[in-house]
């Protein structure tokens, strides 16, 4: 009995996939034992790049003033920790209504928001 691995990548909606194949060849046939999918993040146009920066460190800025952990902000407007750190961290393609839901905690308008960045 044989084992093999097969790596597939595919690109669907800006997206990447990686796709595991774990295989046993019987002799005759392949038999899938395994299957595992795998998403890559976006990754962020270079030109936008010093501005997600900036907005992170912005939303890092205003976490900190009130004294609360990445973890504990997190929770607190409902999305995972690694997806409120990739903000942080400028590392992430984050949707306009997280921003929302984050300057609502702050209680900071989006106009606010974007005049503070401009500084």
């Amino acid at each position: 009995m044989r084992l093999f691995l097969f790596i597939m990548r595919a690109y669907y909606n800006g997206q990447r996939y990686d796709n595991f194949r774990i295989t046993q060849y019987n002799g005759q046939h392949f038999l899938p034992l395994m299957k595992i999918f795998v998403m890559k993040p976006l990754e962020i146009d270079p030109e936008y790049v010093e501005l997600m920066k900036s907005i992170g460190n912005e939303i890092k800025d205003l976490r900190t003033k009130k004294g609360i952990s990445y973890t504990k902000m997190a929770e607190e407007i409902g999305i995972s920790r690694n997806g409120y750190n990739s903000i942080e961290l400028a590392k992430s393609n984050f949707q306009f209504l997280t921003l929302l839901r984050i300057l609502k905690y702050h209680n900071i308008s989006f106009f606010q928001f974007i005049d503070s960045l401009k500084r």
